[in-house]
């Protein structure tokens, strides 16, 4: 098996997951949504050299 297959099939395991029970699982909601609505942060985050938001320093 190739490194994309096994993210294939680790990707599709995840998504069939959240399909079938992340609707009860509100953090993990949250966190998608975070993701999917503002992929910048990430950006932020691994820019300082704390690891840290800018809002937590």
């Amino acid at each position: 098996m190739t490194k994309e297959q096994d993210f294939k099939n680790r990707f599709f395991a995840v998504l069939k997951d959240v399909q079938e029970d992340g609707v009860d699982d509100g953090e993990a909601m949250w966190l998608l949504g975070r993701l999917a609505a503002w992929p910048p942060a990430w950006s932020t985050i691994f820019r300082r050299p704390t690891g840290r938001p800018p809002s937590a320093t």
